[in-house]
């Protein structure tokens, strides 16, 4: 009789996970539990494969951070003959452009409004934009 049992409380074990498997994917379940399998599946993994230091530049020495290396103050070029003797270009301004004045009211016509169902608001907004921009 003994060894009739371990059979009995694994096929128990298995119906039980067949059970709980079903239930999960009712809509109900399913949409209040899928986040939270999500937080975990993400925690299990960050437990099981930790993530590294983050990457530094190619050109940088190991040890020092990317801050350090750009704080650092910069050694002043030495000028050789060769860049003594070579002219420079001469900078002629160029005239700038004057920017368009900003008008000081604008008062643009409200589209018409598209009823929202559940899950509609972005086709519902694209409708309302499009029809703005004449659009049918």
């Amino acid at each position: 009789m003994r060894h009739l049992t371990i059979p009995r409380v694994l096929l128990g074990i298995a119906g039980l996970v067949m059970i709980a498997g079903f239930v999960y994917w009712l809509p109900p379940v399913h949409s209040r539990l899928s986040w939270r399998l999500d937080f975990a599946l993400t925690y299990l993994r960050g437990l099981v494969q930790p993530m590294d230091s983050a990457p530094t530049p190619a050109g940088a020495p190991a040890g020092r951070s990317a801050v350090e290396q750009t704080s650092s103050p910069k050694e002043s070029p030495t000028l050789t003959p060769e860049a003594i003797a070579t002219p420079t270009p001469i900078y002629t301004p160029t005239t700038t452009p004057t920017p368009t004045p900003i008008p000081g009211q604008v008062i643009l016509p409200a589209p018409k409004y598209e009823k929202q169902d559940i899950n509609n608001c972005g086709p519902a907004s694209l409708t309302m934009y499009l029809r703005f921009y004449g659009w049918e």
